[in-house]
């Protein structure tokens, strides 16, 4: 990592599971480029050939995908600030009011665990937004299909980020806490436990659709999709209830009530990572 100078020896050649140094910095032991680190479930080869990729068609990326999007009801164009992929078009800045999802612009009454409805975000086929094209009815070219997995890889890759600012500001918004509930310090540990949660789903979340888009269409990969789909699922929401702010929750009765939500919450979400990275370490269909 920059700014680091520990050494880490391993002692199986080709290890495939991330090598995490002191300085708290994820990486692949067999590429080892610090630009990249950790990049499971996707290969090696996997991210060479992505980046590749991204650089040959960065001009016709750029050109297709924008900072903003429009509101699939208003047509008023938004700006994303947070890691959550829940949006609303707000009637302060303008707008109608109209929840969807940032990914797929659909409905958001029919996506996440807490409302019953099925999360179809991580499936190309499935993907509402490409009503929003005027070629909608014709064939998929290769260029669309990669545009939806790079769409997702970045949208997961900006996530990260922001959830790493929230990781930076953990002891402010802690303070803030203390100073207004009046609450033990360890009362706001898990401010960081869910912020360093949701980077390492984020992490895996991004490069899981390098894997997905070098990953024929198989039993596999559908198995694939559906764990996917559920990291993806309750990491965003994670990522939702984390980003409450403090001005609405206007007592300590409701501000435990919060810090169980997030506990538990991060609980679950590192037991869907598990399950993720040791269902596709271990061949997925080759389980027993």
């Amino acid at each position: 990592a920059p700014d680091c100078t520990n050494a880490i020896k391993v002692e199986r050649k080709n290890r495939k599971e991330a090598v995490i140094c002191k300085c708290g910095f994820h990486w692949c032991f067999q590429c080892a480029d610090f630009e990249i680190g950790d990049h499971m479930p996707a290969t090696c080869e996997n991210v060479e050939n992505w980046r590749q990729k991204a650089s040959d068609e960065s001009e016709n990326v750029k050109w297709l995908l924008a900072n903003t999007k429009k509101c699939p009801q208003c047509r008023k164009p938004i700006e994303k600030n947070g890691g959550c992929m829940h949006m609303t078009c707000r009637t302060t800045s303008g707008g109608c009011g109209f929840e969807f999802c940032w990914l797929c612009r659909g409905d958001w009454k029919d996506h996440g665990a807490h409302t019953g409805g099925y999360y179809s975000c991580n499936k190309y086929d499935a993907s509402g937004a490409k009503s929003d094209d005027t070629k909608a009815a014709q064939i998929k070219t290769e260029l669309e299909a990669y545009m939806f997995y790079y769409h997702r890889y970045e949208a997961h890759h900006n996530a990260m980020k922001i959830a790493d600012e929230q990781r930076k500001n953990a002891d402010t918004k802690a303070n803030s806490i203390l100073e207004k509930f009046s609450v033990r310090a360890q009362d706001t540990n898990f401010l960081k436990e869910a912020a360093e949660q949701l980077i390492n789903n984020r992490r895996v979340l991004n490069n899981s659709y390098i894997y997905g888009y070098y990953k024929a269409a198989s039993p596999e990969k559908n198995l694939f999709e559906y764990l996917q789909e559920d990291l993806e699922k309750h990491t965003n929401y994670l990522s939702e209830i984390y980003e409450k702010n403090l001005s609405t929750i206007a007592n300590y009765q409701q501000f435990m009530k919060w810090k169980e939500e997030v506990t538990n919450y991060t609980r679950v979400t590192a037991g869907f990572l598990k399950k993720f990275v040791e269902g596709v370490m271990g061949g997925l269909t080759n389980q027993e």
